[in-house]
């Protein structure tokens, strides 16, 4: 994590730092069945429908900030 950081802050963002917090995150539970609720996900993966959508752009080394719907029931 410390050479991940350097190299952001070398490259990037110079007074970079990692988020930190003192509890996790409060759960709640469900209320109702998960098929009757709306879920979503967010991913850093870079994930996109190759038969429908362009890749993210990876050569300029500043990543690509943009984002692709996957997959949306109607």
């Amino acid at each position: 994590m410390k050479q991940i950081r350097e190299h952001i802050r070398a490259h990037w963002v110079p007074d970079f730092e990692w988020a930190g917090y003192d509890s996790p995150a409060p759960l709640h539970p469900v209320r109702k069945p998960l098929g009757q609720c709306r879920v979503g996900l967010v991913s850093s993966a870079g994930v996109y429908l190759r038969d429908r959508q362009a890749p993210f752009e990876e050569r300029s080394g500043r990543g690509d900030h943009s984002f692709r719907v996957v997959w949306r029931r109607p």
